[in-house]
């Protein structure tokens, strides 16, 4: 479990939680190229379709969560953003029927780390971008463009 103890900890004074703190720090620039491509990869995959606003519908808000990577060094290394729909705000049954997230456990991970030095396994991290959108969604879902 993570406590907020141990988030703020890992976020540093140069993570923006929100585009209009971002907007304030000098390296906006870089996290608006983070934007400018997180947003080209939504397109470029087909998640969504621009449609007029639905009466009969409710509209999910979004917001861009804005984020630094940093090396061993402690300096950044890459800018990354996403543009996240706030499901919070869905029905069930009617925006959804079902949940998943694939997370690993805690106890999985351990597991998996403790065979690897128990057996001298090599382990490689991977970052997949987009890797959550290869998912087909059922439901119409309509969330408001991203400012």
């Amino acid at each position: 479990m993570v406590t907020p103890t141990a988030l703020q900890s890992i976020n540093t004074p140069q993570d923006a939680i929100t585009l209009k703190q971002a907007k304030q720090l000098p390296d906006f620039p870089q996290y608006y190229e983070a934007m400018k491509t997180e947003y080209k990869q939504l397109n470029e995959l087909d998640t969504w379709e621009v449609v007029d606003r639905p009466t009969h519908r409710k509209v999910l808000s979004g917001r861009w969560v804005l984020r630094t990577k940093q090396g061993a060094d402690g300096k950044v290394e890459k800018y990354k953003a996403r543009y996240c729909a706030r499901g919070f705000e869905q029905v069930y049954l009617l925006d959804y029927n079902e949940t998943f997230a694939t997370v690993i456990k805690d106890s999985s991970w351990r597991s998996l780390f403790a065979l690897a030095a128990r057996f001298g396994w090599e382990v490689h991290q991977m970052d997949f971008v987009t890797a959550f959108l290869n998912g087909e969604v059922e439901e119409e879902i309509y969330v408001e463009q991203p400012e």
